[in-house]
């Protein structure tokens, strides 16, 4: 059985999410018992934090200026949580409850969402261009990719 780890999903968030995401973080290892040696990655983080959060600028004043110093502020907390990610990992060595305690999204979790149903409400359009088709669908909440094959004669099917 391969070992429970931490997911770094949070590298692709948005900054709506990364916000309470990273608060969450810093909450939940805050005078965590099983990691008492983090309090220095922990105190790089909130500084990292702290510096994002208000380099994020109000929609008035949004300008490539502004959006590239909160980009690199942003790299900098993805970079520390990186970095505590592989100390939880290496620490925890799979424990469950200490992985659990820390925050962080966990790998090997059961994370099924349900039976898939049929795909709903398909519209195909061609948007003018040659040799390219938009399909369209209803989202199933409990789908996370769909693959679509086509066929120009109901036989062969690519």
């Amino acid at each position: 059985m391969k070992q429970k780890t931490v997911l770094r999903a949070y590298r692709g968030m948005t900054d709506k999410s990364l916000l309470p995401f990273t608060e969450g973080i810093i909450q939940a290892m805050s005078g965590n018992a099983f990691f008492p040696e983090v309090e220095p990655l922990l105190t790089d983080l909130k500084t990292k934090f702290d510096a994002y959060r208000q380099s994020i600028p109000a929609r008035s004043l949004r300008n490539s200026l502004t959006a590239a110093a909160k980009n690199a502020n942003k790299a900098q907390v993805v970079e520390a949580l990186d970095t505590m990610a592989s100390y939880v990992n290496y620490e925890a060595m799979g424990n469950d409850e200490e992985l659990e305690s820390t925050g962080f999204r966990i790998s090997g979790n059961n994370n099924s969402k349900g039976l898939v149903g049929l795909v709903e409400n398909v519209t195909l359009r061609t948007n003018g261009v040659e040799g390219l088709i938009v399909a369209k669908c209803n989202r199933d909440a409990n789908a996370d990719l769909y693959h679509a094959r086509v066929s120009t004669d109901g036989i062969n099917w690519q």
